[in-house]
This record gives C-alpha cells, sequence and structure tokens, in this order.
C-alpha cells in the first residue's frame, strides 16, 4: 500500500499475534481492523471463520436450551390439562386419540403455535396464524397466509414396542425428549446461522470492497490500495458483528425478529458494515499515509 501519488517502500511486518488475540483485538481495538492489512489475508479470514464458528455454537445452545425449557414447560401444561391420556401412537406409528381427547390440543409460543389434532377435524386452511398442525399422520406447517408445507410421509412417530399395544403419550414421556429435540435444534440452528453467515461475509465483502477502497484513495493522502488488502480490513470489521449477533442470538434478541424479518435484517447489517467500511478507510490513511509534503 503506498500514497495515491508515489511507490511505497516495501515493509517487513512482524509475525501475527494468535489467532485468539486476533479475534479478541478485532472484537475490542477499531484500529486492529486496518492493521489487519500487515498480515497475510489467510489470517484475517480464519479469525472471521472462526468468529462465524463460535457466534453459530452460541446462537444455537441459547436456542437449544430455550427449546428444551418450552418442551417442558409443555410437558408440565400437558400433564396439568390431561389427568387422563388423550393421545397414543399405535403399533404403525401413527397418532391416535382416545376418548379422553375432547378438543384440539394447543401449545402457544411467542411467534407460533402447535396444534395436535389426530381428528381430522382442524383443516389447514382454517388457520389464520403460524401454526404446525399435527394429524394422525402427518406434520403440516401451516403460514397462515393459506400456504401449507406437508412433511415427508417417512416422518413418522416411533411405532410402539413389539408387544403391539398403543403406547400412551404422556407428561412424562414428553419431557424426556427435551434434551434430544433440544440438542438437535440448537445444532440445526448453529449450523445454518454459521453457513448463512460465511454467505453474508463473502457477499458483503465483495460489494463494499470498492467502497473502503475509495474512502482510502480519496483526498491528498489518499493511499493506492489493494482489493486484497481491503478484504483483510473488511473481515477484521466483521469479526465483532458476527459475534455480536451470535450473543443477542442466544440472549433471544436477534436482529431478525427485532426488526420482523429478513429483508430489513439484511439491510441493518450491510450499512452497519458499510459505515464501519468506511471508518476504517480513514483509520487506514491515518496510519498507512505519509505527511503531507510542503
Amino acid at each position: 500500500m503506498g500514497a495515491a501519488g508515489g511507490g511505497g517502500d516495501v515493509r517487513k511486518y512482524p509475525k501475527p499475534p494468535t489467532l485468539w488475540r486476533r479475534i479478541l483485538a478485532h472484537s475490542v481495538i477499531p484500529e486492529s481492523w486496518p492493521l489487519a492489512a500487515r498480515y497475510p489475508t489467510r489470517y484475517t479470514f480464519i479469525a472471521l471463520l472462526v468468529a462465524i464458528l463460535i457466534a453459530g455454537a452460541v446462537a444455537g445452545l441459547g436456542d437449544g436450551l430455550r427449546f428444551a425449557n418450552e418442551i417442558l414447560a409443555i410437558a408440565a401444561r400437558y400433564q396439568a390439562a390431561y389427568p387422563e391420556v388423550p393421545l397414543v401412537i399405535t403399533p404403525e406409528g401413527e397418532l391416535k386419540a382416545t376418548p379422553a381427547f375432547k378438543e384440539p390440543i394447543q401449545f402457544s409460543f411467542p411467534n407460533s403455535r402447535i396444534v395436535i389434532d389426530p381428528t381430522g377435524k382442524t383443516h389447514p386452511e382454517s388457520i389464520k396464524t403460524p401454526t404446525i398442525l399435527l394429524t394422525n399422520k402427518e406434520a403440516i406447517i401451516c403460514r397462515g397466509n393459506g400456504e401449507e408445507m406437508r412433511l415427508p410421509q417417512w416422518l413418522k412417530l416411533p411405532p410402539s414396542p413389539e408387544d403391539k399395544q398403543d403406547l400412551p403419550i404422556t407428561g412424562q414421556s414428553i419431557r424426556t425428549l427435551s434434551t434430544g429435540m433440544g440438542t438437535l435444534t440448537g445444532l440445526m440452528i448453529g449450523l445454518t446461522l454459521a453457513i448463512g453467515n460465511v454467505i453474508w461475509a463473502a457477499v458483503t465483502m465483495f460489494l463494499l470492497c470498492p467502497l473502503l477502497i475509495v474512502v482510502a484513495s480519496a483526498g491528498d493522502r489518499g493511499l493506492l490500495m489493494p482489493r486484497r488488502v481491503a478484504y483483510r480490513m473488511i473481515a477484521a470489521l466483521m469479526v465483532p458483528l458476527v459475534l455480536f449477533s451470535g450473543i443477542m442470538h442466544a440472549a433471544g434478541y436477534s436482529i431478525l425478529s427485532t426488526l420482523g424479518g429478513l429483508d430489513p435484517a439484511l439491510l441493518f447489517w450491510f450499512f452497519t458494515t458499510a459505515a464501519l467500511a468506511v471508518w476504517t478507510g480513514f483509520m487506514a490513511k491515518k496510519i498507512y499515509a505519509p505527511p503531507i509534503k510542503s
């Protein structure tokens, strides 16, 4: 990197800090973002990738624990509301109502609900809010706007034991699912967020690279910044954003849910990253540009 009016000296830089020190520095010291230009690109990219994995693990852990606790709460409400077992699993692995079943069983969540009705009297088209409808053979995801998705038939309930008798669904049997379902939910959410963040980071770096180069090259003390250097800086400034998003998601206040949709969340993260890229461009000029000759 050199000044926009002449060539820059070739300088040798010290060995990069350890991975964890780089992640910590990028998270709390903004000046470390332009300083990332001093090291090969792979050092900053690896730091960003590790931050993405940490954020996914933290978010998955938070969601997994919340889901497990919700299952435990459902089990408690189910056992209190239905002292006589209303549902059983048949030897064929289908859900069946018992004489104790009087009406569809509902469990509400902040943004959705579960409705259990093996009698088939609840029709998906009559549902106007986001709902998972469990019938005798399948699960139907109703979005509340007339759209629905039916899970494949092979996603059946586990069959009852070999004694060929109906298996009652009790509060205790629901509680036994909490750990396994919480773990599975956490793994799925963590993996999904990690993949999504990798795609987001790649697209955002590509889109904001020209912005950072333009900011760094503007003015009398402008820099000639190669694209690979700009990528390093943008990757570094993304580290705290990724970690922050993971922590907020784990706490139950993800930007996606707070802003009410994917599009507002993407715009928020894009313009936040763009603002930090502009700031990084000014810091880069302050650090690397030679003084103006009088």
